[in-house]
């Protein structure tokens, strides 16, 4: 089975993917990098493709349960300066905004804010695929270049056997 990113987005949006990235009172550098189920996120409205609250997006009468928990982390309770959150819901995708990128600028968080997480994709990476690998959508001992196309040759490991998607997860490919 090929996984294109195409599929990839399709598996996400099937598990209800939640993704918060916040900046924080530092140089921009994230604070926080969370994937979750977005079973609790039952209250959000609409099909949002750019930030909440910007332009064009519709006014609610109440404050979107999401959009709320984002203002009181940023503004109540300070825990950053700013925050991104994204769930993926079957073909639904809702971003939501609030704050600033830095501590004392005006440069706001939107859907579009490229965020610096380093080392941290890493552990993104895992989650997604402990999550694929208990679904079935993927197994641990698959060769790599299952996955890949053909016409990327894939090194052997150096025993001189394939390289598995579970050497890969461990860093022990060789």
């Amino acid at each position: 089975m090929r996984l294109s990113s195409n599929s990839f987005l399709t598996w996400l949006s099937g598990a209800g993917i939640l993704f918060l990235l916040a900046a924080s009172s530092g140089a921009g550098a994230p604070c926080a990098v969370y994937a979750q189920d977005a079973a609790y996120a039952q209250g959000t409205r609409g099909n949002v493709t750019g930030s909440a609250g910007s332009p064009g997006a519709e006014e609610a009468e109440e404050e979107d349960p999401v959009q709320r928990v984002l203002r009181e982390r940023v503004d109540e309770y300070g825990q950053t300066v700013g925050v991104v959150a994204g769930i993926i819901r079957g073909i639904n995708r809702y971003v939501y905004a609030h704050g600033t990128l830095n501590r004392g600028t005006i440069r706001r968080v939107s859907g579009m804010t490229v965020f610096e997480i380093g080392q941290l994709s890493s552990l993104y990476t895992t989650a997604m695929l402990s999550l694929m690998a208990q679904r079935g959508d993927v197994n641990l001992t698959d060769e790599v270049s299952a996955y890949l196309p053909e016409t990327v040759t894939v090194p052997t490991t150096l025993s001189g056997r394939p390289i598995l998607i579970e050497h890969l997860a461990t860093h022990t490919s060789g």
